[in-house]
């Protein structure tokens, strides 16, 4: 599940929590489209907090309102929007022909010499046929 704008966080959850927990403590306040929580790869341990995702705003105004500041297991719970990660500029190859000149110089006379080939080439189709 990818942080969406329908996508809230859920920080400082117990360790204990399972996702269908998760769920039925967001339940109330709107459709669940999604839910997860975190959890380690290799042991899959709960790293203690998750993300919810609700149908409508007004069920995610509502849910943060209601939810965060909770304390359940003796941790204060903490909902918030999630933040969509910005996509980062592709950082732009350098061209090879314009790093170096003496590249730069390498290629233009490879291209000379692959015109004057190609010409030759079309002179002696021309004149086989």
């Amino acid at each position: 599940m990818k942080p969406s704008a329908e996508t809230l966080f859920v920080a400082n959850l117990p360790f204990s929590m399972t996702d269908a927990q998760l769920a039925d403590m967001f339940d109330p306040f709107g459709i669940v489209i999604s839910f997860r929580i975190a959890r380690e790869r290799e042991t899959g341990d709960s790293k203690g907090f998750g993300f919810v995702e609700l149908a409508t705003e007004k069920a995610r105004k509502k849910a943060i309102a209601a939810v965060s500041g909770k304390v359940l297991d003796g941790r204060t719970i903490e909902v918030r929007q999630a933040k969509v990660p910005e996509k980062p500029a592709k950082a732009k190859k350098p061209n090879r022909l314009t790093t170096s000149p003496v590249v730069a110089a390498r290629a233009v006379a490879n291209r000379k010499v692959l015109v004057e080939y190609r010409k030759l080439s079309e002179r002696r189709f021309r004149t086989a046929s």
